[in-house]
């Protein structure tokens, strides 16, 4: 089967567009069409539907999508495994992180690796948790930056979060030295969207936490901002209050609760060169940020 003619039709299905493929890829619109009828052609049945609005998966295409998801990595890897035998370091990596990753490791990633492999392309898509963890299963992105869930099979892990209290300068609880949440609940507490933070929900709810947020945002930057001006408290990942601590005072939980940062992959055998180069750098990074003190050490 020829490799190309799939790779072009994964990107037209992960677009939704004939159009939006040959621009990615360097190719016309009409020659993206041509491939996509040489390829059904070559395989016997319809693998898209073609509308006004854009192509989508038919019954036999959904069948065979994952198939040659895996075709298309198992060929990606084997172009890079020959053109490092000739010294040569090439490869694509695409990955996902969600927004605090995104915000405070993957610059500095995707900063080292390009200086380090600029003939290697990186492509990032920013998604939460179960989306990341989808696209993932189906082989759309090599891996995504996550915090572990107990269903994770395939897990780096890269280094230990504290979730924090947090409160303003001057508060009550400020002089604490580990923060019980039922002191927490008597105070105005200002929630993040649980819709959106799955660590802190499966905090409040594991711990059976009381207080009825009079406010809730998805912007942690946005809930520090509130906290700093004394409008109220919160409960927020150590991540964001060690690039944002001016102005509030972060305490540890009682009982402690550590979120385990790492990477979700596909699997360790599946993982091409690119992919594996691209991992080496993140544990480079986060190795600094633990010896700055700015995130624990893995779990």
């Amino acid at each position: 089967m020829d490799t190309e003619k799939c790779k072009v039709l994964l990107r037209s299905v992960d677009t939704g567009s004939f159009t939006k493929a040959a621009e990615e890829l360097g190719y016309t619109p009409s020659g993206v069409t041509h491939m996509m009828n040489a390829l059904e052609e070559d395989l016997g049945v319809t693998l898209l539907r073609r509308t006004r609005s854009g192509v989508s998966l038919t019954s036999a295409g959904h069948d065979l999508i994952g198939p040659i998801r895996e075709l298309v990595a198992a060929a990606d890897k084997l172009d890079q495994n020959v053109a490092e035998l000739k010294g040569m370091t090439v490869g694509h990596v695409a990955f996902a992180s969600g927004a605090s990753f995104a915000r405070y490791i993957v610059p500095e990633v995707v900063a080292r690796f390009k200086e380090r492999y600029p003939n290697i392309t990186l492509e990032i898509m920013e998604a939460g948790g179960g989306d990341m963890r989808e696209a993932i299963t189906e082989h759309r992105i090599s891996m995504g930056f996550l915090t572990r869930k107990e269903s994770d099979r395939n897990f780096i892990s890269l280094f230990g979060d504290d979730m924090l209290a947090i409160v303003p300068e001057g508060h009550p609880l400020a002089e604490c030295e580990e923060m019980d949440l039922e002191e927490l609940a008597k105070y105005p507490y200002i929630g993040v969207n649980l819709d959106y933070d799955h660590d802190v929900e499966y905090l409040v709810k594991a711990q059976g936490f009381s207080a009825k947020p009079f406010l809730v945002s998805r912007d942690e930057q946005a809930i520090i901002a509130m906290v700093r001006e004394g409008l109220g408290v919160s409960i927020i990942a150590g991540l964001h209050v060690a690039f944002n601590s001016e102005g509030i005072v972060s305490v540890p939980l009682k009982p402690r609760y550590i979120r385990d940062v790492g990477l979700a992959i596909v699997s360790e055998e599946s993982l091409s060169p690119a992919e594996r180069k691209f991992i080496d750098v993140a544990r480079e990074v986060v190795a600094e940020m633990i010896e700055d003190g700015l995130v624990e050490p893995p779990l």
